[in-house]
């Protein structure tokens, strides 16, 4: 599996990933994989998470909550 090593991410930002996480049930660094992967599937990469959450991810694909 690669190795993804993010830094300088807002405290905002991180702490509506943790939030997305506990919602789901999902230990945070798999919640997160799965936010990145499938922006890289999009073809976007982490861009279009930004882009098409203004900048905060609100929720990950199919997050139902």
């Amino acid at each position: 599996m690669n190795q993804v090593t993010i830094s300088n991410v807002d405290d905002h930002i991180v702490r509506g990933l943790k939030q997305i996480a506990w919602r789901r049930g999902v230990p945070f660094d798999e919640s997160l994989r799965r936010l990145l992967s499938d922006a890289v599937e999009q073809g976007g990469g982490a861009a279009s998470v930004r882009a098409s959450t203004g900048g905060i991810p609100q929720a990950l694909p199919n997050d139902t909550d």
